[in-house]
Formats: C-alpha cells, sequence, structure tokens
C-alpha cells in the first residue's frame, strides 16, 4: 500500500490519500479508516472492495468534525486510468472542502485546484 499525508493549512483539512496494491492491504486500509472514524458500515463496504481486489475506483470519505479526509484508491490496471480515477476524485475532495467551507468563489477554488494538483501528482509518481 502507498499512503501520503498532507495538509491543506488555509481550510485546516488533512488528507490522506491510499494506494491500494493488493488485498493484504486490507489491515492498513482499516487503520486508516479508524484513524478519521469512518462510519463502521462505510469501512466494512471499504474493506470488502479491497479484499476483494476492486480495480479501478476510488472512495472519498470525509469527517470535518476531526478535520480530516481519507480518498482510497484502489488497485489500477493502467496508467490512464489510475490518472482519470486520480483526477475524479481530487475534484470530489475540492467539492467537499468548498462545501464545508461555504466557499463559492471561482478564484478560490482554483487555487485550491492547483494545491491539489501538486499533492496528487506528488502521490501519482511516488
Amino acid at each position: 500500500m502507498k499512503k501520503l499525508k498532507f495538509a491543506v493549512p488555509l481550510y485546516d483539512i488533512n488528507i490522506t490519500l491510499v494506494q491500494v496494491e493488493s488485498p493484504d492491504d486490507a489491515d492498513d486500509v482499516k487503520a486508516c479508516c479508524e484513524e478519521i472514524e469512518l462510519l463502521p458500515e462505510d469501512a466494512e463496504a471499504t474493506l470488502e472492495f479491497v479484499k476483494q481486489d476492486k480495480c479501478d475506483g476510488g472512495d472519498t470519505w470525509r469527517n470535518f468534525d476531526k478535520g480530516q479526509m481519507l480518498v482510497i484508491f484502489y488497485r489500477m490496471t493502467n496508467g490512464r486510468i489510475k490518472r482519470n480515477r486520480y483526477g475524479h476524485e481530487k475534484r470530489h475532495v475540492e467539492d467537499r472542502i468548498l462545501q464545508w467551507c461555504g466557499v463559492n468563489d471561482i478564484e478560490s477554488a482554483a487555487y485550491l485546484a492547483g494545491f491539489l494538483s501538486e499533492q496528487f501528482d506528488d502521490f501519482y509518481f511516488k
């Protein structure tokens, strides 16, 4: 399993990105779910996807009471799909943060998108 944690300082949100590489990553994924206090039914569903070796998908979870987000990418079958899913989940992160903070400004959204792009790219190439 590959993992990257980073903070989005302006919005006081900590994000963990997880790339599942095999069903053997289930225990590590479980620990990440517990860290953000993911609802038990959501954690269970996520762990089932990992154990079943779900491919080419992702999930974005949030617990803004704890100031945390967790993005899980299931095993990817090729680089093109991986790039697409990273962009897809990044957009969910952007939308959830802006919604949570009540931001309705395209320039703020663009700065957040740029910042997250750097983080997701670092993770992609890690």
